[in-house]
């Protein structure tokens, strides 16, 4: 499995791919995309936004074709190794992101606004923000600035 940043050309796919799994929305920006592909196929997409002092990974998707064979831990996996800020993210399954270092965190108010994601309409009652804590990148950091 490859794993890229995302190119113009790969948004009608990767809204295919949120659209089947209904984590697509009016207000998402196609910008900021990593995908996992093998064969030239797209598998799955996460966004990856960054900001001053950390990361927010949203919109992470795999093809229903696809699911359970570790494209999201190999999408999150790769996040992970080489970022060098905080993480956070919102998610309905927090189990699963726990399996990767996440812990829920308090929303902060710097954090997106859950309703720019609609996440309100969404499971707003079991949306929980998580945090991975990165307090190095395991590489160098200029390598980490490059690669995302």
């Amino acid at each position: 499995m490859n794993f890229r940043r995302a190119e113009k050309a790969d948004f009608k796919r990767i809204s295919d791919i949120l659209k089947a799994i209904d984590e697509y929305h009016e207000k998402l920006v196609f910008d900021d995309f990593y995908v996992a592909e093998k064969d030239n196929k797209i598998l799955g997409a996460v966004q990856f936004k960054e900001n001053k002092e950390f990361f927010f990974l949203s919109s992470l998707g795999v093809d229903a074709k696809y699911q359970k064979q570790g494209v999201a831990s190999f999408l999150i996996n790769k996040l992970t190794q080489l970022s060098d800020k905080k993480i956070y993210l919102y998610t309905v399954i927090p189990d699963f992101f726990k399996k990767f270092g996440f812990k829920a965190a308090k929303q902060e108010s710097f954090l997106p606004d859950k309703n720019i994601m609609e996440c309100e309409t969404c499971f707003p009652k079991r949306c929980v923000c998580m945090i991975k804590d990165i307090k190095n990148c395991p590489l160098n950091k200029k390598f980490c600035r490059k690669t995302l």
